[in-house]
């Protein structure tokens, strides 16, 4: 009898069908977001990665304070979707490797990994400059995640000076 319980349990477990957080992957929605944040001057760094299943942010510094994780969340498919559709929307193609003002020695230095679906992945540096669409990820990424762990995203009143 208990042979048979545990059997229709797992049945009734396997018919249920995956759950939302996989069933969103297994739906066509592949992607990997590796973000890597530094503050240059304090010597801080957060990194962020994405996958339709969790967020996972870890801190590190040049003070001593090795890579180690704070933040860690199981996404949900109502969480994922909209993210998605960011990273679809994003042209991968024409980014350039590199954006950079090369006129600061110090400031921010950002670099993305970016992975969606079968493309080719793609990895691009922002280093004191403003981009438009690694400024809309960001927001995205910060959607995900506690306040305390925000992207600092710049913006393009405060790279022009308004």
């Amino acid at each position: 009898m208990r042979s048979m319980l545990g059997a229709l349990i797992l049945a009734l477990a396997a018919a249920s069908g995956p759950t939302q957080a996989v069933g969103a992957a297994s739906e066509g929605r592949s992607f990997v977001v590796r973000l890597e944040s530094w503050a240059l001057v304090p010597g801080q760094c957060l990194k962020y990665t994405v996958t339709p299943q969790e967020i996972v942010v870890s801190h590190q510094n040049d003070h001593g304070v090795k890579l180690h994780e704070v933040f860690r969340s199981k996404l949900e498919r109502v969480q994922v979707d909209p993210f998605y559709a960011v990273l679809q929307a994003l042209p991968l193609e024409s980014l350039a490797p590199e954006y950079a003002d090369e006129s600061v020695d110090d400031g921010f230095s950002m670099t993305f990994e970016l992975q969606v679906g079968q493309k080719s992945s793609k990895t691009v540096k922002l280093r004191n400059e403003w981009q438009a669409d690694l400024a809309m990820l960001c927001r995205e990424v910060n959607r995900l995640i506690p306040a305390k762990f925000a992207i600092a995203v710049p913006t393009q009143e405060a790279r022009s000076g308004e």
